[in-house]
Order: C-alpha cells, then structure tokens, then sequence
C-alpha cells in the first residue's frame, strides 16, 4: 500500500512540473490546455468518463465541392460553438474542438456575437 501511495505521489509531482513547465515556458497557457491535459489523464485512469455516441440532427448530401444540401434548408452547428462573426447572410462559428465552421448564402439569421450554440438549435436558413 505504501509502494502504491508511492507511486501516486511521484505521479502527481510529474504532473505539478509539467503543468509549471508549460506554464513558464509560455506565460499565456490557457484554460484549454489544462482541460486537455486533465481529460487525458482522466482518461488514462478512467474517471467517470462514458463513451457515447455522436449523432448529427440533419444529414447533410454532399452536392460539389464543399457544398452540401439538406432538406429543412437549416443550419446547425457541428458541435458546441461560439458566434465570432455574423451579418444578415454569413456565420463564422469557433467550435469548441478548435475548428472553425463558416455558413453562406443565409436568410433568417437567429444569432448574435457571442452566442455559444448547441447542435440543437437552428441558428440561419440557407438559400
């Protein structure tokens, strides 16, 4: 029991020197990558962590070219995003992956700067 406290302890301070290293080392760490560095030690040990399964609530046909078609003729985002930039015809989303997803050719636009969109809201109508 003691061998495995051990163990845990050196674990831990590796993790404390690592965390200070990235922290000195580039003085504007973010919180994102304390996140990432946290869920795959979590992973690693398995805390918690459920697997489930991604689902996408319109199926998109590919027509050419980055041009894809439903049949509701609305946009939702990929994932969890953040508004970074809009007018009456144009989303620009930065999705909480780091990706960036951009919608043209929009009517009814449902968004303002900042929002944080969920899959499961319409955010614009597309012609």
């Amino acid at each position: 029991m003691k061998k495995f406290l051990s163990l845990i302890n050196i674990g831990l301070l590796i993790l404390c020197i690592l965390i200070s290293c990235l922290i000195f080392t580039n003085k504007e760490v973010k919180v994102n990558a304390l996140k990432s560095v946290f869920e795959a030690f979590s992973n690693y040990i398995n805390i918690g962590k459920i697997s489930s399964p991604v689902s996408s609530i319109n199926y998109f046909i590919h027509i050419a070219n980055d041009k894809y078609f439903n049949e509701s003729y609305s946009i939702h985002a990929p994932i969890k995003s953040t508004v970074i930039k809009y007018d009456e015809s144009s989303i620009l989303l930065k999705c909480d992956n780091s990706y960036y997803a951009y919608f043209d050719n929009l009517v009814n636009v449902n968004v303002t700067y900042l929002d944080v969109v969920e899959p499961k809201y319409s955010l614009a109508n597309f012609i």
